[in-house]
């Protein structure tokens, strides 16, 4: 093998160069075969380009949905340091992150049936305040936000990655762009095209943590919903102060982040207001059920907070070992926290085209009634 190295290099070099070239002289052809045929404007409000509401909500959930593999996590991180007493609160903290939840999506339901055009914080706060610069700010700090989603999700799932295989360290970047560039030319393609590639990989997810959480409370049916390595309830530990346990809760919601996705692209629903309710119903539930098994059985088992090794992990590894569940469930964690930029793909046009129409951002951006092709499928 170390022989070949010399040759191998140039002709690796060449066979790219080469298709590179082709790629330039026949850049039609590779185009369409990449990204599809021309998707006309006319052609956004048909049937067919919009999605049903159970095939849109593992798309636009998957930025939240995701994170609540390190929500509870990052709110008990946050106490951690005052010793193994506070791990009890692991469940007040998530109890509280749940109820912030309940709020947030009957506000944003209220939103949904007020505005069915989409836009979210943007034309709510656009048409209920006075100065146009505060539905600015609002739709400023969502586009922002997008953005992050895209570099914080796909750089932790890599990460993720890098630590469990030390062979892909020093390579993280390069694996992060890649991954970036993919759901890019899936999403070109067009949003029915993207929910056939990604809509699976969630709903899987979502599965996997609700057989985490149902087979917890089996185990915990067979041994005692109080095990001896269960903490004791109640301890208040000493140094807890009120604004300590309101950076652990703002922590905790972390596990909140991408709710307002599904508000900002109600157009894409092909039942348009009654879809995206549905869906936030849905996601509301499953979302609130897998926080809270999850968190209950963390504080059952006594899991503790480990620089190198996740609280998801750790439950694993009591319920299954290293065995094949374990990496089943570990593979698909960081698959959707990759595919959680994905959403971004979906609000974030949604948004700027909103924006755009106000004559904010440039008109091109905007859903005009022109022929001009500026999706493809």
């Amino acid at each position: 093998m170390t022989k070949a190295t010399p040759w191998l290099h140039p002709v690796l070099i060449s066979l790219a160069v080469v298709a590179l070239m082709f790629a330039l002289f026949n850049f039609g052809n590779v185009k369409r075969r990449l990204i599809g045929r021309p998707l006309r404007t006319r052609e956004l409000n048909q049937s067919h380009t919009k999605l049903v509401w159970g095939i849109a909500l593992p798309i636009l959930a998957a930025d939240l949905y995701s994170s609540v593999a390190y929500g509870p996590e990052a709110g008990i991180t946050e106490l951690s340091k005052l010793g193994p007493s506070v791990k009890w609160m692991i469940i007040p903290i998530t109890a509280s992150t749940v109820l912030l939840l309940v709020i947030l999506i009957t506000s944003y339901i209220m939103g949904v049936i007020a505005y069915p055009s989409g836009g979210g914080a943007y034309a709510i706060a656009k048409d209920n305040f006075k100065g146009k610069w505060i539905g600015l700010v609002a739709a400023s700090a969502l586009l922002i936000d997008y953005v992050l989603t895209v570099a914080v999700s796909v750089s932790s799932g890599i990460q993720t990655m890098a630590s469990s295989y030390p062979v892909l360290v020093r390579h993280e970047t390069s694996l992060s762009v890649l991954c970036v560039l993919i759901i890019l030319f899936v999403n070109l393609r067009g949003v029915s095209e993207s929910a056939k590639v990604f809509s699976a990989p969630t709903l899987f997810f979502m599965l996997c943590m609700l057989f985490l959480v149902g087979a917890g409370f089996v185990d915990e049916m067979h041994h005692g919903f109080v095990q001896p390595q269960t903490p004791p309830w109640g301890t208040v530990p000493q140094g807890l102060t009120l604004l300590l346990l309101l950076k652990a809760f703002s922590a905790a919601c972390s596990s909140l982040t991408g709710i307002e996705t599904i508000s900002n692209a109600v157009p894409i629903f092909r039942e348009s207001q009654t879809g995206a309710i549905k869906a936030y119903i849905a996601l509301g539930l499953i979302t609130a059920v897998t926080l809270l098994g999850f968190s209950y059985n963390l504080y059952v088992q006594g899991i503790s907070v480990k620089p190198n090794n996740t609280m998801l992990s750790q439950l694993l590894l009591v319920y299954f070992g290293h065995g094949v569940i374990y990496q089943i469930i570990i593979w698909a964690t960081l698959l959707v926290l990759i595919l959680a930029a994905n959403s971004t793909f979906t609000g974030f046009p949604q948004l700027s085209a909103l924006v755009a129409s106000d004559g904010f951002l440039p008109a091109r951006l905007s859903c005009g009634e022109t022929d001009s092709a500026i999706q493809t499928e």
